[in-house]
């Protein structure tokens, strides 16, 4: 490998403060020389490039001192001379060069040759140079004697006037002018100006007349604002805005209303509605759909990838007229809470169909009223399983039965408290003490000789709400419950207290009238079951105050709309205190009592598959 030498380098601003030592080279960066140093010189000597181009003077030198070389001559007079060559082509005159004296002569074309370019027409000769006429000549008074005015002009000695100045400087006045090409103007005043071609105006155009009439089928405008009542100065009094004409049809306009500071529309030229900004409400055009009481679908709800929330912890009610349906038409998800299914005078189900045309179903329902001592959660297996019937004939594997209740059971074999059970024969035992968890059932008769007390206090009942005791025979004259006392008196009962927690149906009126605009006029109901025979239009029935559990129904029997209040101070649906709801024609309203204070109305739903076949 060859060996590199690198010197020391630097630029201009570097070397200027550098002293290198005694016979020391380094590299100027920024000229791109060598700079040989002596020790003691700051910057040292730089030396010249071959091209010289980095010599700063060069005085005393001049072309003596420099050999000439054989392509890049001196100059001399004789060689830039004969360096010079001119070519006559022919024509009129002459061109020479005389390369001694490195002089250009022309010489300018002949009186001959001049003459040889011109030729006389009819009565015109030339001779020599002379050019003569044989046309008679007119003196100026023949000339004129032709001449005369037309309209708007006149002749008068030789002069043709207009009756005003035409200078380029002059204003020109005309009634009419007529242009059949291009008018170019900088400046036009008319009374009147009609173009039956294209009028282009570079300039701006001033119109101040008081009206502006454009007759064209398409206005392009370049500016993006457009301004209306520009003479406006003071305080603004005019509305302003745009008008449709629309022929035969009532036009439509687009305005601001000056006086209510508003922007307004027009439907039918006459009636204008406020256009809404985000600051209005209450004006026709809605600010929020909450405003309209009675809003309408045109056509499918498209909710875009939202949902629908209420607030205020408030139900989003879903209420069919008459008979009609909330139809669910695919899959449904509920994310969270819980399914409250209730019904109207029947217990609720949902029915199950099979996957072939909807042929058979399943249906799971709730039981009656009758058989409810109280709520009851019912728990699914956490396993893939399958129900057991409780009419139906099942064997059992491998399952533990905690405090069964067996009817009529038939045990082959084993034993009971150490005595025997029969296998296909019945086998007779007594025992000493029977303890059940659950339920012990007997054929016959069971006689006690001592009390019959309960394993613990306040915990057991005697009989259920499906299984009651058909008669109570008793020789005391008092019944203790829960410390009220029923106590025998005379022919009759004395009571503590009666005080009633569940629903309680005191009748039915199926002829009411409803009254009243509001709260205070509307028809007090007194019964759980109304049925409103005679009303008109958003007249009102009044609820009575409510209680938790309690079930009010009102029927609308009549044609038209009538409201339902509830008492004074009281809601309906959580809303707004004495604010009525609407019971339309020919509907049935179910109201529940949520508080003292709150009633909710009931919605029964129906449930249809795919097909369209009711589920429930």
């Amino acid at each position: 490998m060859p060996t590199v030498l690198q010197l020391r380098r630097g630029t201009t601003a570097e070397h200027s403060s550098f002293t290198g030592a005694l016979g020391e080279v380094t590299v100027n960066t920024t000229k791109d020389t060598l700079v040989v140093h002596d020790g003691s010189t700051a910057g040292g000597f730089e030396l010249a490039l071959a091209s010289g181009s980095n010599l700063s003077g060069a005085s005393g030198l001049d072309t003596d001192d420099v050999s000439e070389g054989s392509s890049n001559l001196y100059y001399t007079d004789t060689r830039s001379r004969a360096a010079v060559s001119v070519t006559d082509s022919g024509g009129d005159g002459s061109l020479a060069y005389n390369s001694s004296t490195g002089v250009i002569t022309y010489t300018g074309p002949s009186a001959s040759e001049v003459r040889a370019h011109f030729s006389a027409g009819t009565g015109i000769t030339i001779s020599s140079g002379t050019i003569a006429t044989t046309i008679t000549q007119y003196a100026d008074s023949d000339v004129e004697s032709y001449l005369s005015g037309g309209t708007g002009v006149t002749f008068s000695s030789g002069v043709i006037s207009i009756g005003q100045a035409v200078g380029t400087a002059s204003n020109v006045q005309f009634n009419n002018v007529q242009v059949d090409g291009t008018l170019t103007s900088d400046d036009i005043t008319s009374t009147n100006i009609s173009a039956s071609g294209n009028l282009t105006v570079t300039g701006n155009l001033t119109v101040s007349g008081t009206t502006t009439t454009v007759n064209s089928e398409t206005l392009t405008i370049d500016d993006n604002i457009i301004v209306l009542n520009n003479n406006e100065s003071g305080t603004p009094s005019q509305n302003a805005g745009i008008e449709v004409e629309r022929g035969t049809s009532t036009n439509v306009a687009l305005r601001w209303n000056e006086t209510d500071d508003k922007w307004q529309v027009t439907e039918d030229g006459s009636t204008y509605y406020d256009i809404v900004t985000e600051n209005d409400s209450g004006s026709t055009f809605l600010a929020n759909v909450s405003e309209d009481t009675t809003p309408q679908l045109g056509g499918d709800l498209d909710v875009n990838g939202n949902g629908l929330v209420s607030t205020s912890n408030g139900n989003i009610a879903i209420t069919p007229n008459g008979t009609g349906l909330v139809r669910l038409d695919g899959n449904v998800d509920i994310q969270s809470g819980e399914i409250v299914l209730k019904n109207s005078g029947s217990v609720s189900n949902i029915k199950f169909y099979c996957e072939v045309t909807n042929a058979h179903y399943t249906q799971l329902q709730s039981a009656a009223h009758s058989d409810y001592s109280g709520n009851v959660t019912l728990t699914l297996p956490a396993a893939t399983d399958t129900l057991i019937g409780k009419a139906t004939t099942d064997t059992l594997t491998n399952k533990t039965l905690t405090s069964p209740d067996i009817n009529t059971p038939d045990i082959d074999g084993g034993t009971i408290d150490s005595t025997v059970i029969g296998g296909t024969t019945a086998a007779a035992g007594s025992f000493t003490t029977i303890s059940a968890s659950s339920t012990i059932t007997a054929g016959g008769d069971v006689t006690v000789t001592g009390h019959v007390l309960p394993g613990a206090d306040v915990t057991y009942d005697l009989g259920s709400s499906g299984a009651k005791w058909r008669d109570l025979y008793l020789s005391g004259s008092s019944i203790e419950l829960g410390g009220a006392s029923i106590t025998a008196s005379g022919s009759g009962l004395a009571l503590d207290s009666l005080v009633l927690t569940n629903d309680m149906t005191v009748g039915n009126n199926t002829s009411i009238t409803a009254a009243g605009s509001d709260q205070s006029g509307a028809t007090a109901l007194s019964k759980t079951f109304n049925v409103v025979t005679t009303a008109t239009a958003n007249q009102g029935v009044k609820l009575p105050t409510a209680s938790a559990g309690v079930t009010y129904t009102v029927k609308n029997d009549t044609s038209v709309n009538i409201k339902i209040y509830p008492n004074t101070s009281g809601t309906i649906n959580g809303g707004s205190a004495n604010a009525a709801i609407d019971c339309p024609a020919g509907s049935t309203t179910r109201l529940i009592g949520a508080s003292s204070t709150d009633w909710d109305t009931l919605v029964d739903i129906v449930v249809y598959d795919s097909s369209g076949t009711r589920l429930n």
